[in-house]
C-alpha cells in the first residue's frame, strides 16, 4: 500500500517529542535511582540523559536550517592577477603563512579580491598560529562593512599533488567551524605550487580559478564567537498589529536594535521584537547557558553550555515573521568597544546585572547619539524599572546618581522568577516602539513593584546639574 512522504518538518516533530518523553522518562529514573543512592545506575542515566540531549540540540540545528531560506546560488570570480599576487605572498619566504579572503558582492556574485591579514603568535617552516584577538578584531571588521568570509590561504612545505591538498592546519581549522554548528567545510584545492586553497562552501561545483561555487550557507560563525542568521517572512502574520494606531510596520521593519545580554530581561524582550517583525537584530553576552537559566530564559535542554548569544540567536530564528537579521556576538559590550566594533542601531537595550556596564553603555551610546533603554528588576524579584536615556537629555547617573560608584557584580544564585521579567519586558518593548515609532510615552522611567501597586511611579527624570557620569548633558 503506497503512503504519502511525511513533511520533514512533521518528521522532526514526532522526533523531537520522542525525545522530549524519553528525557522526561529517563529524569524520572535518575531521580529515584538518586534516592535510592544506586551511584552506577545514576552514572548510566546521566550517560543517557547527555545523549537525548545533544539528540535534541542537533534536531534544534537540523531545524534552524530547514527555517533558513535557501540561498538562490551564488557566483564566485576571482582573476588569474589576484591568485598570482596571492601565489607571492604565501611563498614569500620559507614560513608558512595564512590570511583570510574577502571581497566585494554585487547582483549574487562574489568577488574574491581582497586579503586580510592578521597578527601571528608564531610563524615558522612547521606552521602558523594566529593570534585570537586580531583574528576576532578582523572578522568582526568584515561583519561591520558587510562582508563575508569567503575562504582562507594557506602556504605549507612540500612537492608534488599531495603538496596542493588542505594540510592538517586547514583540517583543523575546517574542524573547529564544525565544532561551532557550522557544516564542515569540504576540500577545494587549487594547483599553486606550495598553496593549499580552501574555501567555506557547503556544496561545491568548482573548477580551477573558481569558476562557480553555489549554496553559501546562509548561517555563519566567526571562529565559535558569533552567529548570523535570517528570519522567514510570513505573509498576513503582522495584519492585526498595522491596525494599532502609532504602530508603523515599515519603519519598524527598517529598524535596528542591539541588544546588551541575552539573559532574563532579553529574553522576555527580543522574542517581541521578532514576532513584531524588526527589521535586524544583534545581541552581545558573553556568558555560557545553565540549567538554573531554564526557568526563565528563552533557552531549552540542549542550549546548556553554549554561549547566550548564540544560543538565544538560534532560538529566536523560529519565531521572525519577517526575514529579520540576527546576529549573536559571544563577547560583552566593553570588549566591542575595546576592539573598535560598529554597533551602529536605531536603539540600544540594556538588560545586564551590573553597573559597570551600564555605565559604559551610557556613556558610549550617548557619544554615538544613539538611544539606550536601561532596564533591570531587584534581587528580591519583587520590582523593576525601566528608564529610556535618549540622544540628549537625562542620563542613567541622573536616574542613580551613585552609579558610578558602584563596581560590584551580583553574586551567583542571585533569586530570579519568570514573573517580574515578563512584566518589565513588555514595557521596554513598549519603550522601544516610543524610540523607534514614536507612540505615545508621557514617562522616561518606569517602576513597577508586584506586591503593591501604590510603590509604582511613572513620570519624567529630570537632568541632574551636578551628574557624575557626565560633565554636561546634550550631544
Amino acid at each position: 500500500m503506497w503512503r504519502a512522504k511525511k513533511p520533514e518538518s512533521q518528521k522532526l516533530l514526532e522526533t523531537r517529542g520522542y525525545l522530549i518523553r524519553n528525557r522526561s522518562r529517563l529524569l524520572s529514573l535518575y531521580t529515584s535511582a538518586a534516592e535510592k543512592n544506586q551511584r552506577s545506575r545514576m552514572n548510566y542515566l546521566n550517560k543517557k540523559l547527555q545523549e537525548t540531549g545533544r539528540m535534541l540540540d542537533s534536531l534544534s540545528e537540523i531545524e534552524t536550517e530547514l527555517l533558513t531560506p535557501k540561498s538562490q546560488g551564488g557566483r564566485f570570480l576571482v582573476s588569474s592577477l589576484f591568485l598570482h599576487d596571492c601565489f607571492r605572498d604565501l611563498t614569500a619566504d620559507s614560513r608558512e603563512q595564512f590570511f583570510f579572503i574577502t571581497g566585494s558582492e554585487a547582483d549574487g556574485l562574489l568577488v574574491l579580491d581582497q586579503k586580510c591579514g592578521f597578527e601571528h603568535i608564531s610563524r615558522t617552516a612547521a606552521g602558523v598560529e594566529g593570534e585570537l584577538k586580531s583574528t576576532h578584531s578582523l572578522l568582526c571588521k568584515l561583519e561591520q562593512f558587510g562582508h563575508r568570509f569567503l575562504a582562507h590561504f594557506h602556504s605549507h612545505p612540500g612537492r608534488g599533488v599531495g603538496a596542493t591538498l588542505p594540510s592538517a592546519i586547514d583540517q583543523a581549522f575546517r574542524n573547529g567551524w564544525s565544532a561551532a554548528a557550522i557544516p564542515r567545510l569540504p576540500r577545494c584545492s587549487a594547483a599553486m605550487g606550495l598553496c593549499a586553497f580552501s574555501g567555506w562552501i557547503t556544496t561545491l561545483n568548482c573548477k580551477f580559478m573558481g569558476k562557480e561555487w553555489k549554496k553559501l550557507n546562509p548561517i555563519s560563525c566567526i571562529l565559535r564567537r558569533s552567529i548570523k542568521a535570517v528570519g522567514v517572512g510570513i505573509s498576513g502574520a503582522s495584519d492585526r498589529q498595522k491596525q494599532i494606531a502609532g504602530f508603523d510596520q515599515e519603519k519598524f521593519s527598517k529598524s535596528h536594535v542591539l541588544c546588551i545580554g541575552a539573559g532574563g530581561l532579553i529574553s522576555n524582550v527580543a522574542p517581541a521584537l521578532v514576532r513584531k517583525g524588526i527589521g535586524a537584530l544583534t545581541i552581545l553576552d558573553a556568558d555560557d547557558v545553565e540549567v538554573s537559566n531554564l526557568n526563565r530564559q528563552r533557552f531549552y535542554f540542549g542550549d546548556i553550555g553554549q554561549n547566550k548569544a548564540i544560543a538565544l540567536v538560534r532560538n529566536l530564528q523560529r519565531e521572525c515573521i519577517y526575514a529579520t537579521k540576527l546576529l549573536g556576538l559571544a563577547t560583552s559590550l566593553e570588549s566591542v568597544i575595546s576592539d573598535g566594533v560598529d554597533l551602529t542601531c536605531d536603539v540600544a537595550i540594556c538588560g545586564v546585572d551590573n553597573n559597570p556596564a551600564r555605565v559604559a553603555a551610557a556613556r558610549f551610546f550617548r557619544k554615538q547619539g544613539i538611544p539606550v533603554i536601561f532596564t533591570a528588576v531587584s534581587a528580591q524579584a519583587d520590582h523593576g524599572y525601566v528608564f529610556m536615556q535618549k540622544r540628549t537629555g537625562p542620563c542613567i547617573g541622573c536616574l542613580f546618581p551613585d552609579i558610578t560608584k558602584d563596581e560590584s557584580f551580583p553574586c551567583p544564585g542571585t533569586p530570579a522568577i519568570s514573573d517580574v521579567l515578563q512584566l518589565v519586558g513588555a514595557i521596554v518593548t513598549y519603550a522601544a516602539d516610543a524610540v523607534l515609532m514614536g507612540r505615545k510615552c508621557a514617562w522616561n522611567y518606569r517602576a513597577i513593584c508586584l506586591p503593591s501597586g501604590a510603590e509604582d511611579w511613572s513620570g519624567f527624570v529630570e537632568e541632574r546639574s551636578n551628574c557624575q557620569l557626565f560633565n554636561i548633558h546634550g550631544t
